[in-house]
């Protein structure tokens, strides 16, 4: 059940948002060897956000699983989330966070009922 959160001050189109948000679902899908049918992204147009003490277009984006990341897992997602997003966003690596967070099944919520 993962969930892709991207925040990001980068001006991208409807359209684009779409197309990118797409990569990225089959992308970590596939990187985390999850069914895509459970797989969830999310853009968040911000109207402010600092990195490095400049506004230059940024992204923060946060990664949730009820599946355990494994370190190796976590880097391999890091590199082709921030290869992804720079294409698409014009936003480079070095402006890109990213964060993972495993959620126990017993708090993750889906069709009327929990996981666990």
């Amino acid at each position: 059940m993962p969930l892709m959160t991207i925040r990001s001050t980068a001006e991208i189109g409807d359209v684009a948002v779409s197309e990118m948000l797409s990569a990225c679902s089959a992308k970590l899908a596939g990187l985390l060897a999850q069914p895509e049918a459970y797989v969830m992204t999310l853009f968040d147009r911000v109207a402010g956000m600092t990195m490095a003490g400049t506004a230059d277009p940024c992204c923060l984006v946060e990664v949730r699983s009820v599946v355990p990341f494994s370190r190796d897992q976590a880097q391999t997602v890091t590199q082709t989330i921030c290869s992804l997003l720079a294409e698409h966003l014009d936003v480079p690596p070095k402006r890109i966070f990213l964060n993972f967070t495993d959620f126990p099944k017993a708090m993750w919520g889906f069709n009327g009922s929990i996981l666990a």
